[in-house]
């Protein structure tokens, strides 16, 4: 009897799984921005990104009762950063913000205990 193959999860997936548990807790408000150019369907192009879109810029921001903030950047298993994402989390560090790379719901609350 033939199995079927695993379906592997997209990273879309794990975010909207971490984008539910942190809305669903009462005490944050979590949100992705969308950094990808849309398309113009009037025109037929993709509209130029702002001068302030931010090539890197975290995943999930998440903003916290009493002023915590904290940046996820999302992969899928064995998915890794890069260069742009790893200086926007430098850029972040730097100014003693909270910033990690998660792929579960466990993940971010390990990170959010860490943080809270």
């Amino acid at each position: 009897m033939l199995s079927l193959p695993k379906t592997v999860k997209l990273e879309k997936e794990y975010e909207n799984e971490i984008l539910d548990y942190l809305n669903q807790r009462g005490d944050c408000l979590a949100f992705k921005v969308n950094t990808m150019g849309v398309f113009d369907i009037t025109t037929g192009r993709h509209r130029s990104k702002s001068k302030y879109d931010l090539n890197g810029q975290a995943d999930i921001t998440a903003a916290f009762k009493g002023g915590i903030v904290i940046f996820f950047e999302v992969k899928k298993p064995g998915g890794r950063q890069s260069p742009a994402q790893k200086a926007f989390e430098d850029r972040l560090k730097k100014l003693g913000n909270r910033y990690f790379v998660v792929v579960t719901v466990d993940d971010v609350r390990k990170a959010i205990n860490e943080s809270l």
